[in-house]
């Protein structure tokens, strides 16, 4: 738009502002669908996102082995594959932001969400504990996913000095920071 334009439509809505015939509000209101993407939401996604992190601890596994020229299959009990809400969010093509902003709009999500976190914790402390998991990793991702924290106490004794105790103290450091 040209700067003369410009000008005009400014001046235009100033006039149109001091006469007091400046359009109401309600006239801006979008009608039908609002404007961006829809919403990928469905009610049904709660169900599915309890269901992902409702997984078994182990699963059972099938391994070959060869001994003397024979095939034996052998089963054997493994850990399952970790839950995460980034798997979840890539099989429903969402951004990893998405479930928590649904969780503050819908009530069912937000139950759905919270209880999601809730067997994703038990899921990495069970496995941790058990030793099935990297310790340290385990206790990472349950800082990061959990909110879990470290700890540390501290001690604090109560030194009592003189008035001549602390300027001694004070003029030793000065002291040895002058050197």
């Amino acid at each position: 738009m040209s700067r003369k334009k410009e000008n005009f439509f400014i001046d235009f809505l100033l006039l149109l502002y001091q006469y007091n015939v400046m359009p109401r509000k309600e006239f801006y209101k979008p009608t039908g669908n609002p404007r961006g993407r829809p919403t990928k939401y469905r009610p049904e996604l709660c169900q599915d996102l309890v269901d992902f992190f409702s997984r078994p601890l182990y699963i059972t596994e099938k391994k070959k082995k060869w001994i003397d020229g024979q095939e034996i299959i052998t089963e054997e009990k493994v850990p399952n594959e970790s839950p995460f809400l980034v798997k979840w969010c890539l099989k429903h093509d969402l951004d990893v932001n998405t479930p928590h902003d649904w969780a503050q709009k819908y009530p069912d999500f937000s139950r759905a969400y919270l209880y999601a976190k809730q067997l994703q914790e038990f899921f990495f402390a069970e496995l941790g504990i058990k030793g099935d998991h990297n310790g340290f990793m385990t206790f990472q991702t349950l800082k990061n996913v959990s909110g879990w924290r470290d700890k540390s106490e501290v001690e604090l004794t109560e030194v009592k000095l003189s008035k001549e105790e602390i300027n001694a103290r004070v003029s030793r450091q000065k002291k040895a920071l002058s050197i």
